[in-house]
C-alpha cells in the first residue's frame, strides 16, 4: 500500500458512493486544519462540499 503525504494509505474504490471508480484515503491521520489547507488549494476550503 502506498502512503499519502496527509497520512494514511491510498485506496481504490469501485462502484461505491454512486461513482464508477474513485480514489480515497484510508487511515487518514491529517488534522482538519491540514485538510482545509489541502481543500483550499484544490477547491474552496470547505470540507463539507465537493467540486
Amino acid at each position: 500500500m502506498a502512503r499519502t503525504r496527509a497520512g494514511g494509505v491510498w485506496d481504490w474504490d469501485y462502484q461505491q458512493d454512486g461513482c464508477t471508480a474513485s480514489v480515497s484515503v484510508d487511515l487518514l491521520t491529517a488534522s482538519d486544519a491540514q485538510l482545509r489547507d489541502i481543500d483550499r488549494t484544490i477547491d474552496d476550503g470547505d470540507l463539507t462540499t465537493a467540486i
